[in-house]
């Protein structure tokens, strides 16, 4: 048993981290923990990995409708055409661009803000398998 400590709205924050409670993903681990669930990263490009895998398979896996009124009709139709568009306020050409824009934009990604890890017990980094450096809250 570990523990990890940092701020959340300017408020210091730990989780206790166990063997039990941690979900190893790809790009990260899930610790469900007293206070909530949390997603932990080793890095921001870890987390805009993260954030762009889900899209590219929310976009894969979903019905075409629903990729449509997610992203748009006029949107697809300009990017089938080579046109910049995009459902934020970025615009970009194609598909794979707008996944892009999560590797550095990923905090528009999580509902809450990405924050750094202040500091972590001594074998955090076996029970997870890396140094944590950032973590956010999922629920």
């Amino acid at each position: 048993m570990s523990f990890i400590r940092f701020l959340e709205h300017a408020e210091v924050c730990f989780i206790i981290i166990n063997q039990s409670n941690i979900e190893h993903w790809k790009n990260s681990v899930v610790v469900e923990g007293e206070d909530g669930i949390f997603q932990i990263f080793d890095s921001e490009e870890s987390a805009g990995q993260e954030a762009r895998e889900y899209w590219e398979n929310y976009i894969t896996e979903s019905p075409a409708e629903e990729v449509a009124s997610i992203l748009g009709t006029n949107t697809l139709i300009a990017w089938a055409l080579g046109k910049y568009a995009g459902p934020g306020t970025t615009k970009v050409k194609n598909l794979n661009e707008w996944l892009d824009l999560y590797l550095t934009n990923y905090n528009e990604h999580f509902e809450n803000e990405i924050v750094e890890i202040e500091s972590y017990g001594e074998n955090v980094e076996n029970l997870i398998g890396f140094c944590p450096k950032y973590i956010t809250r999922l629920e």
